[in-house]
């Protein structure tokens, strides 16, 4: 599906928003982290640990890749990969049903490093969350694509439509950041102006991180 069919299609009150290069994170601040932001866009150059980016609005950003940032890639793939026991985090929009209708579903290894379970608002308008939780059941639906999430605390029900991203996340490497691969970066900004990315994954066979 192209990227101007989802522009189009899917979301409509948040076309505006999910085109932004980046969007400054309205979270809490842990003592003096700097504050986090977002950039959705496309490497034009990376040499020596320094990263520039077109982002979706046009702008060219420059930033810091430390050694320790994370990098990993993203592979879309079928909703059928989906099983139970597998570790996701899914940005999605709250519905009158209660359920919770996903733009993207990211699928984490078996193995490794996950991020901490957590139901949050999210950076994409009032009735978005982000939810990283364990899938615990299939539980059907009009379309056959609702699943069921337990998390410390709670569970949700997630539901996957047509236009919903579900995508692999693997780890990956600083090779990936060649010029023309399209990325979505969580970073900090300090008081200086200084960009210094945290993680940044890296959309493969062409794909653009819908979040």
């Amino acid at each position: 599906m192209s990227t101007k069919s989802v522009h189009g299609r899917y979301f409509p009150a948040l076309a505006a928003i999910l085109i932004l290069g980046f969007t400054t994170v309205a979270e809490a601040q842990q003592g003096k982290r700097p504050p986090t932001v977002n950039f959705r866009g496309q490497v034009t150059a990376f040499d020596g640990g320094m990263l520039t980016i077109k982002s979706l609005d046009g702008d060219t950003i420059s930033m810091t890749v430390p050694k320790k940032a994370r990098v990993s890639s993203l592979t879309r793939v079928d909703f059928t990969q989906l099983k139970k026991g597998d570790f996701i985090a899914s940005a999605g929009m709250r519905q009158m049903d209660g359920k919770l209708r996903a733009i993207d579903v990211r699928i984490f290894p078996a193995k490794g490093r996950h991020p901490r379970e957590v139901h949050r608002k999210y950076r994409l308008g009032p009735e978005s969350t982000m939810t990283n939780a364990t899938v615990d059941a299939f539980v059907g639906g009009v379309d056959g694509r609702n699943f069921k999430v337990k998390y410390k605390g709670g569970e949700q029900i997630i539901a996957v439509t047509d236009e919903t991203f579900v995508m692999r996340q693997n780890p990956g490497k600083t090779n990936l950041l060649k010029p023309g691969a399209n990325v979505s970066i969580v970073a900090t900004k300090g008081k200086d102006g200084k960009i210094t990315v945290v993680r940044i994954a890296v959309g493969m066979k062409g794909l653009v991180p819908p979040t």
